[in-house]
């Protein structure tokens, strides 16, 4: 189920960071990818065996192509809306949110070759990431 509920909130986070500048989703959407690389870690074969049978890696993918980074100009100033307890997350831009998010996905994404024995494993992630989007992406954002 959290499979589902990354790849179905996945396309609304641009609308919600950009749009509203608001990071809930995100927020919310970085604790499900963390329990997601949590729930695959050991490594859990059949956990793996259904996040790959699954959109995530797609829904992952298209988070580094969709996910822009806001405009100081857009959203000046401030700390983004959210409902959280004071903590560190407090004064965070939506931008730093933005790149805490992207971090997660890509650790996690990452965390599914910890002591992978089966070769086909990163073979799966490297055939679902769109590799020269991301080393555009990240030549564009710098």
């Amino acid at each position: 189920r959290l499979l589902d509920l990354f790849s179905r909130a996945q396309p609304l986070l641009w609308d919600s960071a950009q749009l509203n500048n608001d990071a809930t989703l995100l927020l919310f959407d970085t604790q499900v990818v963390e329990t997601i690389a949590e729930m695959c870690s050991g490594p859990h074969e059949r956990n793996q065996r259904l996040v790959f049978a699954s959109n995530f890696l797609s829904s992952a993918n298209r988070v580094f192509s969709t996910l822009a980074y806001v405009s100081e100009d857009t959203h000046p100033g401030g700390s983004v809306g959210h409902d959280l307890s004071e903590d560190e997350t407090e004064d965070l831009r939506l931008n730093d949110i933005i790149c805490w998010f992207k971090e997660e996905v890509a650790s996690c994404v990452l965390s599914f070759c910890d002591l992978v024995t089966d070769a086909e494993v990163p073979r799966k992630i490297i055939r679902a990431f769109e590799v020269e989007n991301l080393v555009a992406h990240i030549a564009a954002e710098g």
